[in-house]
């Protein structure tokens, strides 16, 4: 299913997870963001078309303006906000379409800080977190998602460096150029971290937690660096900040996406990824694993990345 594209509905109902329905409440699959086979949806979903008042459907809150729809089953994780989310209100802009109000997440520190990059305050939102249900004289569904396998649009990629690249230099560049991103604070975690960030340390990196920065910061980070070591993780969106010619190596568990490798190719960096040598090579999990250093080394020797010289 191809997923850029708008609709435009009345009275219809949409909810805080990206599902929109009819007034007769059938889904209207071609709005609804991540709709995918296998997904513990809500029990209000899955017992299929529904006459209101439904027992178990949240409580409808009625607007009379017109409201742009920007919900989705993933909007709490930030790889899928930053090139899902986002873009979708760019959409809103060029397709000349005025909404008074947006029916979004507003939640978490980076979907804060970036609505506020973009000139969206509270009260334009219609927020999730209080609203669990809405429907509206007019709602307007801009639709777009990453799918699987195929290119990063090259719009996306340019709407985000257009709006936040400029803005985000306000904020002082790092003095560091080789960046290890951690993940010791969420899952999927390197079992000997420790250890790698430490022989790191002798090539000149620094170890970064993303979910500690603001998030001008983590553009600022993306944008300076020259080169980025990374275990898997949504943090890694942020390459769409990064400059031409950076270097990406992406620590994998034994089976591996080619998400990163996508976008880094549609940015022109310099990508590259190691495995671990235990665990399943067919399906990426959420368990920790180990990174045998030589392997990265042998990738930091092979890409000429020497260690720095002792004090």
């Amino acid at each position: 299913m191809a997923m850029n594209h708008k609709i435009v509905l009345a009275d219809a109902i949409a909810t805080c997870y990206g599902y929109v329905f009819d007034n007769n409440g059938r889904l209207i699959v071609g709005a609804t963001h991540k709709l995918r086979e296998r997904r513990n949806y809500p029990r209000w979903i899955k017992r299929g078309p529904f006459v209101r008042p439904h027992p178990i459907f949240p409580r409808l809150e009625n607007y009379r303006e017109t409201v742009a729809v920007l919900t989705a089953s993933t909007q709490k994780i930030y790889f899928h906000w930053l090139l899902d989310i986002l873009p979708r209100i760019g959409m809103l802009a060029d397709t000349g379409e005025k909404a008074d109000l947006m029916y979004i997440q507003r939640k978490y520190r980076f979907q804060k800080e970036s609505l506020e990059m973009l000139g969206i305050g509270e009260q334009q939102i219609i927020n999730t977190v209080d609203v669990a249900a809405m429907t509206a004289k007019k709602i307007v569904v801009p639709c777009h998602q990453i799918m699987n396998g195929r290119e990063i649009p090259p719009w996306v990629i340019q709407y985000l460096r257009d709006q936040f690249l400029t803005t985000a230099a306000k904020s002082p560049a790092p003095p560091y150029r080789r960046v290890y991103i951690s993940r010791r604070s969420a899952d999927r975690r390197l079992k000997n971290e420790r250890d790698i960030i430490t022989k790191l340390r002798h090539y000149g990196f620094i170890s970064v937690e993303l979910e500690k920065l603001p998030f001008q910061e983590q553009i600022q980070l993306f944008r300076h660096a020259q080169v980025i070591i990374s275990p898997h993780g949504s943090g890694l969106a942020n390459l769409v900040f990064s400059a031409p010619g950076t270097t990406v190596i992406e620590l994998f568990p034994a089976a591996n996406l080619d998400l990163f490798y996508r976008l880094s190719t549609a940015l022109k960096l310099n990508y590259f990824f190691v495995k671990a040598h235990d665990g399943n090579p067919t399906q990426l999990v959420r368990d920790d694993y180990a990174i045998n250093w030589e392997d990265l080394k042998e990738t930091l020797d092979m890409i000429a990345i020497p260690p720095c010289p002792s004090p």
